[in-house]
């Protein structure tokens, strides 16, 4: 999972510099599985252009303007089935989804 800027430069380096192949950007990306690992890589150019691409996207599709960010990239036009609340009603589950009754049971 990544933040949606998740770029950064690399201190010291001068990307213009760098030969084709070349590293030029860190990516940062959310490190869960290993404690204390890094989270970051370093990135060539060609995945910086892939990186900047869909953010362009992103932005022209939901209006954000050309330095709008947003937190989590999903289709924020039509509400999450958990924002529905308030004078909306949740649909029910199909009938073979219910839980069933009574309290739960755990057995060891």
């Amino acid at each position: 999972m990544m933040d949606f800027e998740p770029l950064s430069d690399i201190p010291g380096l001068d990307a213009a510099a760098v030969p084709e192949g070349g590293m030029v950007a860190r990516l940062r990306y959310q490190q869960t599985k290993i404690d204390a690992a890094p989270n970051t890589i370093l990135v060539g150019r060609d995945v910086v252009e892939i990186i900047r691409e869909q953010q362009a996207w992103v932005r022209e599709h939901w209006h954000l303007g050309p330095a709008g960010t947003i937190r989590y990239p999903e289709d924020h036009r039509q509400p999450a089935r958990h924002d529905v609340l308030g004078d909306q009603q949740l649909q029910p589950r199909p009938e073979g989804l219910q839980p069933p009754p009574g309290p739960a049971r755990l057995t060891w």
